[in-house]
């Protein structure tokens, strides 16, 4: 399950210095942490684009670049807009995992000492975050947090499920053409030069140009990461991997079978390029059916449903 380096302090004991201390994913999201206020340079690190047309910083969007009215594939540049690093909780809370991961702190002090001394730590044994911790800070739990480009290229999909907000998903939307994807990417000027391509939907793999879309990632220095719930092909499957692209399947409980859960183990052979999400709590039935049939040397990550297994609506 993915882990979040954090620096503490306990709310009791404000004298006591900050301390490192760990956290995963789902029980961070848990606290339901408002971080309105907080210092998050996601502009240097997050950009999502959209079928609407708009541009912005953060799946969250907390940062808005471009809008409807001027659509990304209008524009011969993209002219970055500064928000002064602060976290304006456009959705009532930080919901998705890649603006999760970005450093963050309560103020520009406390995320310039954390940034500072997390490197220090990250290879420690640390406690993990307890009742009365106040957390002042947070980041991916590793060594270099890449850029990201998370790009939503469409919201034909073949599921419906019910949770997920009707107007990113449908069955009838057109599919994007690969000039307007290279033309999307060439838009994108990032800062860092580790950076990663989330291509995400709708369901993804329904395009049918989704392989040259990874070809031409690839070709300009992307990590390709393709977010899907499983229902393409082997076949399909096994030509992204070949193209070095990760594949993150979820597994939704209104629509995802045992056939589907069976085929996706069937890939076993590509298991480090596989990220497994649980679209549920770790106690639920239905992960317990996936851990019955998915190999043990997968990895499994449960991602709880806002509006279902967490109390907080965010669309």
């Amino acid at each position: 399950m993915a882990e979040l380096l954090v620096l503490t302090k306990h709310k009791s004991a404000p004298i006591i210095p900050y301390e490192f201390k760990r956290i995963d994913m789902v029980a961070l999201k848990m606290l339901e942490i408002n971080f309105k206020g907080w210092h998050c340079p996601i502009d240097s690190y997050v950009y999502m684009l959209n079928p609407d047309g708009s541009v912005m910083s953060g799946v969250c969007g907390n940062v808005y670049h471009t809008e409807w009215e001027n659509p990304w594939w209008t524009l011969d540049e993209l002219n970055k807009k500064d928000n002064q690093k602060k976290c304006v909780l456009r959705r009532g809370n930080c919901f998705c995992d890649s603006d999760i991961n970005i450093p963050k702190a309560i103020n520009k002090e406390t995320y310039n000492w954390f940034l500072d001394n997390r490197e220090d730590v990250l290879d420690v044994t640390l406690p993990i975050v307890e009742e009365g911790d106040n957390i002042i800070a947070l980041s991916a739990d590793m060594a270099t947090v890449w850029s990201q480009v998370h790009f939503f290229i469409g919201r034909r999909c073949n599921f419906d499920c019910g949770y997920c907000p009707e107007d990113i998903h449908n069955n009838h939307s057109p599919n994007m053409t690969l000039d307007n994807f290279k033309h999307a990417l060439n838009l994108i000027n990032l800062e860092r030069k580790r950076k990663k391509l989330f291509i995400t939907g709708g369901e993804p793999t329904l395009n049918p140009e989704i392989l040259n879309m990874v070809k031409h990632a690839n070709s300009i220095d992307y990590k390709v990461v393709i977010s899907t719930n499983g229902t393409a092909p082997v076949t399909r499957y096994t030509q992204l991997l070949e193209e070095n692209a990760t594949l993150h399947i979820s597994f939704h409980g209104e629509f995802t079978n045992k056939k589907l859960i069976e085929k996706i183990a069937s890939l076993e052979k590509y298991k480090d390029e596989i990220t497994l999400k649980v679209m549920s709590l770790y106690d639920d039935k239905f992960a317990e059916d996936v851990r019955s049939i998915i190999p043990t040397d997968f990895e499994l990550n449960y991602h709880p449903i806002y509006g279902k297994d967490l109390k907080h609506e965010f669309y």
